[in-house]
């Protein structure tokens, strides 16, 4: 039996739109800059059940969760997977990057490409690589693959040297937590900012107030990341206006 050339070629032409919207991913700086024009402090607002060191808030609907970081005004969706020590789910994340309007962010701990690849498959728009668990080839190896997939890297540091490790990179978040103590001191960001060249910065952990984002914004950060305060609010929506308007 003979194919139709025509019926093939109407299927390949098909299959290329289909891999296009594979790749076209929503943009956190575009976020970004939409928050800075409207006088919003640009957030990410974390999805987060549990710390290392306690329980923040058990989740039976993260898309619940969802509307109301959406509606108090979030810039963007960062969503814990990691499953024994933050009791992440990659359910949520697939959920999550299925439901919301603004970009989504895989936080976990990314040590092999086959993350990489897990993280296209759940439709999110970012993922999280920590320079203090990887070596330097390690940190390029998996942002290209991110890069060849259409995933945005977002490149977590703690120090000048790991700065220097990630200078190609084209987002930095800024952890105030200690990746080995988990001890907190905001005053990270305001020390190691000056270090970091023209990038887009992100201030994440010890973030508890609109004072605390305020004074991460302030010192050149360009949005900050807030999960366990917000989990542990009573109103999720209210605590995400806060930080985002002052409200």
């Amino acid at each position: 039996m003979k194919t139709d050339r025509g019926l093939i070629e109407n299927i390949l032409e098909k299959t290329k739109l289909r891999v296009e919207r594979l790749k076209d991913h929503k943009s956190i700086e575009n976020e970004i800059r939409k928050a800075q024009k409207a006088g919003k402090i640009p957030l990410i607002s974390e999805i987060k059940p549990a710390s290392p060191l306690k329980d923040l808030r058990p989740i039976q609907d993260p898309l619940e969760v969802l509307g109301a970081m959406e509606r108090g005004g979030a810039s963007g969706i960062s969503v814990l997977t990691e499953p024994y020590f933050f009791k992440g789910s990659f359910d949520f994340l697939r959920s999550v990057s299925a439901s919301s309007k603004l970009p989504t962010l895989r936080k976990d701990f990314i040590i092999d490409p086959i993350q990489v690849a897990e993280t296209v498959a759940s439709g999110a728009d970012m993922l999280l690589l920590i320079v203090g668990i990887l070596t330097e080839t390690q940190l390029r190896e998996l942002y290209a693959s991110a890069i060849e997939f259409g995933i945005t890297p977002v490149v977590e540091v703690q120090s000048r040297d790991e700065i220097e490790l990630a200078d190609f990179c084209d987002i930095v978040m800024i952890n105030n937590r200690n990746l080995w103590d988990l001890t907190v001191d905001i005053s990270r960001t305001e020390k190691l900012i000056g270090y970091i060249g023209k990038k887009t910065i992100i201030s994440a952990s010890g973030i508890k107030t609109r004072a605390d984002a305020l004074r991460m914004i302030d010192c050149g950060a360009d949005a900050v990341l807030v999960g366990s305060s917000i989990m542990e609010s009573e109103d999720i929506e209210l605590k995400v206006r806060e930080l985002v308007w002052g409200d």
